[in-house]
């Protein structure tokens, strides 16, 4: 009985194709800083993830309202929601192939229970043709800064299972164990 409320589970995705869009995980690796201070090295970038609600439309535009996670580190510095009081805010472009075109996205660290910044930054941007800048700071007073102007990082789609992958284990998961004992009778 399990494989048949199995087979009628994914009727739908058989019949149609289609399935409602999932979240969508973006990661993001920059360049290595081309001017760095203290705690900042040149061998340090910025990398990190943006999860947003759904799958993004081909050509469409994704704000901060959409983004569901995320989590960036640029060396020493890692601002996430589970920083106290960072917040996200930023836009993205998608190409005809849903790949992130273009970007503006800032990650600020907060001091708890105000709107005043900490100076804890890390952003990253590029119009999408030839302007653009990974960026990090630690404090208000100008110590421990890194950026690189000119050399985008690159965000690559973390892919989700397809329906034919779920439909295929569901069925192996439920699949009866032992041999199978086509036209015997089990009499006793």
């Amino acid at each position: 009985m399990p494989r048949i409320a199995t087979v009628f589970a994914f009727l739908p995705v058989l019949l149609t194709g289609q399935v409602t869009p999932a979240a969508q995980v973006y990661e993001y690796v920059g360049q290595p800083f081309s001017t760095a201070s203290s705690p900042f090295t040149t061998a340090d970038f910025v990398t990190g993830f943006v999860e947003f609600a759904t799958a993004p439309v081909p050509m469409g535009t994704f704000d901060e309202t959409d983004i569901v996670d995320y989590s960036f580190s640029a060396g020493p510095l890692t601002l996430a929601p589970s920083t106290p009081s960072s917040a996200a805010s930023g836009t993205f472009t998608f190409n005809v192939d849903g790949e992130i075109e273009s970007w503006l996205f800032t990650v600020s660290g907060f001091a708890p229970g105000s709107d005043v910044t900490l100076g804890e930054l890390i952003n990253t941007d590029w119009n999408g043709i030839d302007d653009g800048d990974d960026y990090a700071e630690i404090d208000d007073a100008g110590a421990g800064q890194a950026f690189n102007e000119q050399v985008p990082g690159t965000w690559n789609a973390i892919p989700e299972p397809s329906a034919g992958v779920c439909l295929l284990l569901a069925l192996f998961l439920n699949w009866p164990r032992g041999r199978l004992h086509v036209g015997r009778s089990h009499r006793v």
